[in-house]
């Protein structure tokens, strides 16, 4: 696989605001925490983070940040258009939209450009995500096939746990 790009400063800030939309109820809660997790894996899939990105995102999972001052910082339109997006499925993300959260969006919502279309954005995501699966599946099948002829348990496993429809290679 080719190297990953660097993350740029503007992605690299919608992130952070993404997070400190997290804090904005007063609390990061698991549900939230999975949320990131599932994003932060798909993040590093693509793009090489340097050690001070990867601190800077530690720290601000335990310590609450300015969502505002973050958000002045993103400077490309396709970030601040990935924030829109991320944000409302974030806030939602427990099942509750506490008011600090609906406070956020709301204050997101008037950075808001008028053209901007979250089903867009959405099939946009969605087809970015099927361009890579061709990609992924061959990177797990290869994975698979590697595992299978170093450990004869794993390969035993496998073949079972994938004839009961369990991928344990799938992210």
């Amino acid at each position: 696989m080719n190297a990953k790009p660097p993350l740029s400063t503007s992605m690299f800030y919608m992130w952070r605001s993404l997070i400190a939309l997290g804090h904005a109820d007063g609390k990061l809660g698991m549900e939230e925490l999975d949320y990131l997790e599932k994003i932060f894996d798909n993040l590093l899939r693509y793009f090489a983070l340097t050690e001070e990105q990867r601190h800077i995102f530690a720290d601000d999972l335990h310590n609450p940040q300015n969502i505002d001052a973050l958000f002045a910082r993103i400077n490309e339109p396709d970030a601040r258009d990935m924030l829109y997006g991320f944000a409302e499925e974030m806030a939602w993300a427990d099942g509750v939209l506490e008011a600090g959260e609906e406070e956020v969006l709301r204050r997101l919502r008037l950075k808001n450009p008028e053209n901007f279309d979250r089903d867009a954005l959405r099939a946009e995501i969605r087809a970015d995500i099927a361009r890579h699966k061709t990609e992924w599946d061959a990177e797990r099948q290869q994975m698979r096939k590697t595992a299978r002829k170093r450990n004869p348990y794993f390969y035993a496993i496998d073949v079972i746990l994938t004839k009961m429809g369990i991928d344990v290679l799938d992210s």
